[in-house]
């Protein structure tokens, strides 16, 4: 979790990849009934139907149409301690996470649920709970799945275990010796449950021409029959990998600089051996750059 991907949901709707919570789930020295409410948070985000990651915000207020409020909260619990819980009681262990987070001197905590595979059901009751039940969330709320929606599910399992790669691009100024600069730094990201092997990063409708710079120790300039920036990855891209890919200097941070700025669009098209072709075009307004608002790119 960064400052700015939090900032980001912040600024989200409730959906099936996000859920606020204005107080800590009660777990220690709590009832059954009252830890299954955590339970079906994570069973239920675990079952939706997503290539990203899911994300409670704990001691976040929910503001309709409007930005998150960060109350934080006076204790954070243990990862270990909801591991053993969950995964004890479950078909498959889900794969989740929790961590505390700092923001504005406020703490708060964060778990993190991946795309995975599906149904996930409890193999007994368990609180208000029901065994075999599959638990999933829908828009802003949860509810059990219906036939339909668990055939869906086992359809897709099938299908799963591929690369899943994604660009993620987060603006940032950069201080230099008598100014400072608006970069844009890009990483690639595997989140599938398969390598994917030969990836070319092709980078088009370069934003100003400055140039990309190149880390040598993940990839090299390539060339390629597609126009652009072509960067080749040195290896293959492990489940997992996430390495930085390049970056590219917008320009120095000046009055006229940000008065003239216009939104920055470019195109990214991922090539891999053993996946699709991805191509996708990322904006950014002016706004957005000099917030450091992230964006990110799926593509299966």
């Amino acid at each position: 979790m960064t400052n700015g991907l939090f900032e980001q949901l912040l600024r989200q709707p409730e959906n099936e990849m996000l859920d606020f919570k204005s107080s800590q789930y009660r777990f220690i020295r709590a009832t059954d009934f009252e830890k299954s409410e955590l339970l079906k948070d994570v069973l239920a985000f675990s079952n939706a139907a997503r290539q990203a990651d899911a994300y409670v915000l704990i001691g976040v207020e929910e503001v309709k149409g409007n930005r998150g409020i960060v109350r934080g909260v006076n204790d954070q619990l243990n990862d270990s301690d909801l591991q053993q819980f969950v995964c004890s009681k479950t078909n498959r262990p889900p794969v989740f996470s929790y961590s505390a987070f700092e923001i504005g001197g406020l703490s708060c905590g964060v778990i993190r649920i991946s795309s995975q595979k599906r149904p996930i059901f409890l193999l007994k009751d368990f609180g208000k709970l029901k065994a075999n039940a599959v638990y999933l969330r829908r828009g802003s709320s949860t509810d059990e799945a219906n036939p339909d929606e668990i055939a869906q599910m086992n359809a897709a399992e099938l299908d799963s275990d591929k690369p899943l790669l994604e660009i993620i691009v987060e603006p940032r100024i950069v201080p230099h010796i008598n100014h400072k600069c608006l970069e844009l730094p890009m990483w690639i990201n595997n989140r599938g449950k398969a390598t994917a092997d030969d990836v070319v990063v092709v980078i088009y409708k370069k934003p100003v021409a400055g140039g990309f710079s190149v880390g040598s120790q993940t990839c090299s300039q390539t060339t390629t029959g597609h126009p652009g920036t072509a960067l080749k990855l040195n290896g293959p891209l492990h489940p997992g990998d996430h390495p930085f890919l390049c970056s590219t200097d917008l320009g120095q941070v000046e009055g006229s600089f940000v008065a003239t700025f216009e939104p920055v669009e470019f195109g990214v098209k991922i090539l891999a051996r053993n996946q699709a072709a991805v191509d996708v075009c990322l904006t950014f307004t002016k706004t957005e750059l000099f917030a450091g608002k992230p964006k990110t790119a799926t593509r299966r």
